[in-house]
């Protein structure tokens, strides 16, 4: 039996980025990443792999930067996990470790509905294999209908569009994009979808899928049947614990549990991204959310404290941003919306600001640019934020982030220093950020 100082479980970005970073961090030791796959996805990027990237093999994480550290790499599935021995069992191999990282990701969730297993109902699984056929699949389909309006759903939806096929969303909520925007922001979104001719089915549930072998319609709780000659699953993913579980290591219905440095109940086992709980950075408490930009920062946290605690968590903002339509509008948001604050009895005020994203107008190509604040009431804290506009909208969000992250309050917001140019940013004048923070001071003065 061979040993490994450090074993990472899964090749996703958090695998990957945990591997990188414990190799950096503590080049003394070994470091062994092991990955179902031969080659793994850029996961944010898989609804535009049929039209805009065109094939799989240009959607590849690369192996280069893992192998100039002198990270080693295997492909194999990983079958069980000896606490008291320190020891993994694949296949036809075993190793025994000092410190192991879990990054075994989520698997799609799948309704149980009549029809589910007929030809042509896909998930977005994140196999190679899986969405090539999938990718192959959409460039002909015509008819297509998703379930689930966030934005995995709207972005296939949108890149379908372009393609040419007739897009039907249906979202069980009262809107597209409900679980990280207010109501206003989900209108404006969903306008922009229906621009592009997709149709939408809001406040409604899919019962079953119905045809002779293949899909070939769709049956709503209010009775509508609707056409189609695929099916796009995008409702979510539930974590993959099960590995974790049966060695004896806690989990909860959120994944499995973890500290701030990314331990769990085994001081010497970590685990990062989906498989693993995150918590608000608002609240402490768990909450069901699965980004890539959030498993990397757990990466580099779980990365760094296998030896020593260099890094803690502070918890998850969730920072979400998309493109919708042609040209594109980006819509983002940092979290907490106001049914979040709401439902966890924050008290808050807010601001608002739209203005264009160039100075001015004059020099040609500007597009208009909204942004909403909230600030929450006791200690002027920025716990929220909103924005939708051109291509620089992403980069506000990200500067909303930071503020959030850094606890800044309305006063640090008013007064927070951007660079400004005619071509490149709004006006100093009408900054968004600074803006938006002096209407909630002002329109909330008492």
């Amino acid at each position: 039996m061979e040993k490994k100082d450090i074993i990472v479980i899964g090749g996703g970005p958090s695998g990957w980025m945990s591997a990188f970073v414990a190799k950096k961090e503590y080049g003394e030791k070994s470091v062994l990443l092991i990955r179902a796959e031969e080659k793994v996805l850029i996961p944010c990027a898989i609804p535009y792999i049929f039209r805009r990237i065109g094939t799989i093999d240009k959607n590849l994480l690369s192996d280069e930067p893992l192998q100039k550290a002198d990270v080693e790499i295997i492909n194999g599935k990983v079958n069980s996990i000896n606490r008291e021995n320190k020891t993994i069992t694949l296949d036809k191999e075993e190793f025994e470790y000092d410190k192991l990282i879990l990054a075994i990701g989520a698997s799609p969730i799948v309704p149980k509905l009549e029809g589910k297993d007929l030809e042509n109902v896909y998930t977005i699984d994140k196999d190679p294999d899986y969405i090539r056929e999938l990718s192959n699949k959409l460039k002909s389909a015509k008819n297509v209908l998703i379930v689930g309006g966030g934005y995995i759903g709207i972005e296939f939806a949108d890149e379908l569009r372009k393609n040419g096929s007739n897009v039907t969303i249906v979202e069980m909520m009262a809107h597209c994009l409900e679980a990280a925007h207010g109501e206003e922001y989900c209108n404006l979104a969903q306008e922009e979808l229906q621009k592009t001719g997709v149709q939408l089915r809001v406040n409604k549930k899919a019962m079953r899928f119905m045809g002779n072998g293949k899909v070939e319609k769709v049956v709503l709780d209010d009775g509508e049947e609707i056409e189609c000659d695929l099916v796009l699953l995008a409702i979510g993913a539930k974590p993959n614990a099960e590995l974790a579980e049966k060695a004896g290591v806690k989990t909860s219905k959120y994944g499995i549990c973890v500290n701030e440095y990314m331990q769990t109940s085994d001081p010497d086992i970590f685990a990062i991204g989906d498989c693993a709980e995150t918590f608000s950075f608002f609240t402490k408490k768990p909450i069901n959310l699965r980004l890539a930009s959030i498993a990397s920062i757990e990466a580099r946290i779980a990365g760094a404290n296998l030896y020593e605690k260099r890094r803690k968590n502070e918890g998850a903002i969730a920072v979400y941003s998309t493109c919708i339509g042609q040209p594109g509008v980006c819509f983002g948001a940092a979290r907490m919306n106001e049914t979040e604050a709401k439902n966890a009895d924050f008290e808050y005020y807010s601001g608002e600001m739209t203005t264009i994203d160039k100075h001015p107008g004059a020099v040609g190509e500007a597009r208009k640019m909204r942004i909403k604040l909230l600030f929450e009431k006791a200690t002027g804290y920025l716990i929220g934020g909103q924005v939708t506009g051109g291509p620089t909208s992403a980069e506000i969000l990200n500067s909303i982030a930071a503020l959030i992250d850094g606890r800044k309050n309305i006063e640090d917001v008013i007064t927070f220093q951007a660079g400004t140019h005619p071509l490149n940013t709004p006006s100093p004048l009408t900054y968004p950020l600074n803006r938006a923070a002096e209407d909630a001071k002002y329109s909330n003065m008492s």
